[in-house]
């Protein structure tokens, strides 16, 4: 994500305070709150070693399952 330093501080502060609430939240919701609130996301896939193989695994499904999605949505125009 990509904040601007002055214009977007209670923002960021309101999306922190969103994801510290602990509900379960998906790419899917902060890509959507983001392109809501006029904010860039750029998102990438990051293998982790301190977490296990079939972890990574599972995490990397998902991300390229939301960035097909994503993709889906904007060739149809939905975005």
């Amino acid at each position: 994500m990509i904040f601007r330093k002055d214009v977007d501080t209670l923002k960021k502060r309101a999306l922190s305070d969103w994801l510290k609430s602990g509900g379960n939240i998906r790419m899917k919701d902060i890509y959507g709150w983001c392109a809501s609130q006029n904010i860039p996301v750029v998102m990438k896939y990051r293998y982790r070693k301190d977490f296990s193989l079939s972890v990574n695994l599972w995490n990397l499904i998902s991300y390229c399952r939301f960035i097909l999605d994503i993709k889906e949505k904007y060739l149809r125009g939905n975005i």
